[in-house]
């Protein structure tokens, strides 16, 4: 008969993997084998969904049978939930509704986030993403819930544009459709206004007051204003004139 060796009994957390190994015979069978890597192989790992004994059963060249087993002590995972997933239009803010039981928890990504580090931060992202909130207990177990943050564009307006003669990306203007009330105003670090719109589709191409002089490379602000279901709003931001 086979000498049969499961390992030392442990712990783990809650779908992770715990390593477990044998030897001495020619064939092997962890069970239960749903819970296995690889339930045939002598060196392994196991995640079981709670705690459970897992057997092995080892079989030498005479097809001789020995068993032993290993108790895997599973551990529960702390708590987290981000919250219900949000709706948002682009340039507004909102804020994530999250809770974490570990000792400590933090948010990811960093992006467009007031803090990493506080249950609600207010957000306010340029994309749709999932932000994810984690925590962890004192056993090193972490607990991981996500919610989602769509992102809606009434209006979109590029951040650059490079108005250099190439026929690429020659002008700036927002985008949107059946945009109400529409008007636009752009103003240098000085404060003074280069360029005022209240036609949507009438772009700026970087001459200040539709004159014959041009902008220099700069950042330049805008502010645009449109009609919306909640009533007037107001946007700002910046743009980059590269050349």
């Amino acid at each position: 008969v086979p000498s049969a060796f499961a390992g030392d009994d442990g712990q783990v957390c809650l779908g992770q993997w715990f390593p477990v190994w044998s030897d001495g015979g020619e064939e092997y069978l962890w069970s239960p084998p749903q819970f296995a890597a690889n339930p045939t192989e002598p060196m392994t790992a196991v995640s079981p969904p709670e705690s459970m004994n897992m057997t092995v059963y080892v079989t030498d060249e005479y097809g001789c049978v020995a068993t032993d087993e290993v108790f895997v002590n599973v551990l529960p995972l702390p708590e987290a939930d981000a919250g219900p997933d949000r709706k948002i239009d682009w340039m507004d803010s909102a804020h994530l509704f999250g809770y974490a039981d570990g000792i400590d928890f933090w948010w990811t990504p960093d992006l467009w986030i007031e803090c990493t580090d506080c249950l609600q931060p207010e957000i306010q992202p340029d994309e749709s993403l999932h932000y994810y909130i984690e925590t962890i207990d004192e056993n090193g177990c972490i607990g991981r819930d996500s919610a989602f943050v769509e992102i809606f564009y009434p209006i979109y307006v590029p951040n650059t544009f490079t108005p250099d003669g190439d026929g690429l990306n020659e002008i700036f203007q927002a985008y949107g459709d059946n945009i109400q009330n529409f008007r636009m105003e752009i103003y240098d670090r000085w404060g003074q206004m280069i360029f005022v719109s209240e036609d949507i589709n009438k772009a700026w191409t970087g001459a200040v007051q539709d004159g014959d002089h041009y902008v220099q490379i700069d950042t330049y602000v805008w502010m645009i204003w449109f009609d919306a279901l909640e009533g007037r709003k107001k946007l700002v931001g910046h743009v980059n004139v590269i050349r």
